[in-house]
């Protein structure tokens, strides 16, 4: 599958519905660095374009559940621009962005995890602790299986401020 390419056409879309059937959840974790992508546009590609398409074929391949990590901090409000300077801000809006994006396909359940510094295997806490991505995936697998969810404070007032 080009991950460029999810959601060009049509016939693209088609084909890769067929990738997406017969699925129950899709769990997005995309997301690369400034400095691998190269430019704030291929930044977006990956952390806001490939993430988006994917919940579009997620969505018209009938997958209820659609599961985003994406950052603490993630604000699709916040002024950004393309300046590798300032990439700190626009490492939020993209995220806050994608977070959007996901919502607009209006699954049955949108879950997203907005985490701190994220620690691989072998990596040290440093002066910041680093959250495990083991701990990360095992409550992501968690939340998936779970059919009772407690929605926050801050989403029931998003609620109710959508007219929801």
């Amino acid at each position: 599958v080009d991950m460029e390419k999810l959601c060009d056409n049509e016939d693209i879309i088609n084909t890769n519905i067929e990738l997406f059937k017969g699925h129950d959840i899709t769990f997005c974790v995309l997301g690369t660095k400034r400095a691998i992508a190269k430019s704030a546009e291929n930044f977006r590609k990956v952390d806001l374009y490939m993430v988006r398409d994917g919940a579009i074929l997620s969505k018209k391949a009938g997958i209820p559940h659609f599961s985003l990590l994406t950052s603490k901090g993630s604000n699709a409000n916040i002024w950004a621009n393309d300046w590798k300077i300032t990439h700190g801000l626009l490492y939020l809006k993209v995220k806050g962005d994608a977070e959007q994006a996901i919502i607009q396909q209006k699954f049955n359940r949108t879950s997203i995890f907005r985490p701190g510094v994220l620690g691989r295997e072998g990596e040290s806490g440093g002066i910041m602790g680093k959250l495990p991505v083991r701990n990360l995936a095992a409550v992501m697998i968690y939340d998936a299986e779970s059919d009772e969810i407690k929605q926050s404070e801050n989403d029931q007032d998003q609620d109710k401020k959508n007219g929801g």
